[in-house]
This record gives structure tokens, sequence and C-alpha cells, in this order.
């Protein structure tokens, strides 16, 4: 409205950079394809191809597009204002109203808030004094390009509260060499098959566990957290059978197991 009434009042010309430079943008932020009152048409936009460009295609979420698109709407803005206070007998009155207008526009309320209770037996893990780590089941390693094994981002909110090393987990950026440490290692390897919902060959499986055992201070999983909505009953046989788990507690879908790693529980 801004911009109109610049345009019609004071005869702005804003610079064409500015204005190609918001289009381009808001073009991106559509998407892939145009979408118009919840409906998809299937009108292709430049980030149908942009998408498939290195470096490009990692802005993976085109929505993201919308903060170059602010950028240039408040260039815009900038040019119409300077403007229209030049055009008004009252530029104070103006920009105070203009001001009071993007106040209201802009005013992040209300702010919806959720409610999260962290599941009672992080206590335990958090007053174990040893520095073991904690494996949550499903396990996986995620970035924002690629997953491998299954994993969320709730167990590092989680880690927050017990202050314990975890064993894989969610990362912008994961480094290759990392990665790769992890599917070269039997024991995560198989784990992150198993997260994946693919299966162990008896022979594999029987490695695997005596590989587990060996290396288990080595690892240093002290505790192991079960979601039981996403872990398999196979995961879970093996994690049991692999670490040695004894059952410590549960809460709603969460369980919670100790290894021989951890500090004995208290008498």
């Amino acid at each position: 409205v801004v911009l109109a009434a610049a345009a019609l009042l004071a005869r702005t010309r804003v610079p064409r950079y500015w204005i190609a430079f918001s289009a381009f943008f808001a073009i991106l932020a559509l998407g892939p394809f145009i979408q118009i009152a919840g409906r998809m048409t299937y009108i292709p936009t430049p980030w149908a191809l942009l998408r498939y460009v290195p470096v490009l295609g990692a802005a993976r979420m085109p929505p993201r597009m919308i903060v170059l698109v602010t950028l240039g709407l408040a260039m815009l803005l900038a040019f119409a204002l300077r403007d229209l206070r030049a055009w008004a007998p009252r530029p104070a009155i103006l920009t105070c109203a203009l001001t009071g207008l993007l106040l209201f526009e802009l005013l992040p309320a209300p702010r919806a808030l959720h409610a999260v209770t962290i599941p009672w037996f992080y206590k335990i893990v958090a007053a174990d004094p040893r520095p073991v780590k904690v494996l949550n089941l499903p396990f996986g390693l995620r970035d924002g390009l690629s997953s491998m094994g299954n994993t969320t981002a709730a167990n590092q909110f989680y880690q927050t509260f017990h202050e314990k090393q975890l064993v894989g987990g969610y990362l912008s950026r994961l480094p290759r060499r990392d990665v790769a440490e992890y599917r070269r290692r039997r024991v995560t390897r198989a784990l992150m098959d198993l997260s994946a919902g693919l299966s162990l060959t008896d022979e594999r499986r029987k490695n695997v566990i005596a590989r587990a055992r060996e290396t288990l201070p080595s690892l240093n999983i002290g505790y192991v957290v079960v979601d039981t909505d996403y872990a398999s009953a196979a995961l879970v046989a093996f994690a049991r059978e692999a670490f040695d788990l004894t059952l410590v507690g549960s809460d709603r879908n969460w369980v919670l197991y100790r290894t021989p790693m951890a500090s004995p529980p208290p008498k």
C-alpha cells in the first residue's frame, strides 16, 4: 500500500535493481511449482531447475528465500518513505503513522507456547557422575542433506537436561569423514541398518553382538533410551543382547536401560 501510494502521490521511481531483486527471490520462495489457494497448478518456477544446482540446492526449502524478499521490500519501502516525506506537508506525522502500522503488522503476538515435559528418568542419567554416553534408539545420523538410520532432534533437546554426550544425532552439515567412520564401525552400522528397517543375517548379528561387547568400554555407552513408537522389536532385542541392558524405567513411549558402564543404581 505504501509503495502504491508513493507511486501515485509522490511519483516515486524505485531503482529497477531492487524491484528485480525482490521479484526474483519472491518467485523462488514459491517453490518449484505455483500453488494458488492450496491448489497445485504445476506451473514451474525457476526453483524447479535451480534446486538441482550445487550449492544453491543446499538451501533445500525455498520458503527460506522470503528473508531476501523481506530485505528487498525493506529497501523499496525506504525509497517510498523518502519520497512520501518530501511530498507530505507533515512528514513527522506520516512517519509515525507508517511506523505504527509496521509495528502492528510485524508484532509476533500472541506467541504460541508448547509445554515440553522431560521424561523423569533423565534425572538418573544426569545424576550419574561418570562421563558415559547416551545411545538413543532408533539410531542414526542426520543433517540438512541426508539421513542414515533414523533419529530425531528431540534427543538433543533432552541432552540439554542430562548433559551427557550422545552417540549419533543431528547436525546441519555432517563431515563426510565422520559419516564414513560411523559406517565403518560394525556396531554403529548395524544399529543404523536396523533403525532404517533393514534386517541382519544370523551370522552378521552374532558377529556384531560379539564386537559390541568387546568395544563397549571404548564406545562408553552408559544408557540406552528407546522410543517404543519407532524402535522395532528386532532393534531392541539386538541392543539388549549386545550391550547387556538392564531396565531402569519408562515414561510414556520412552524406556531407559542401563549398561554395565553406568553407575550402579542407588540402594
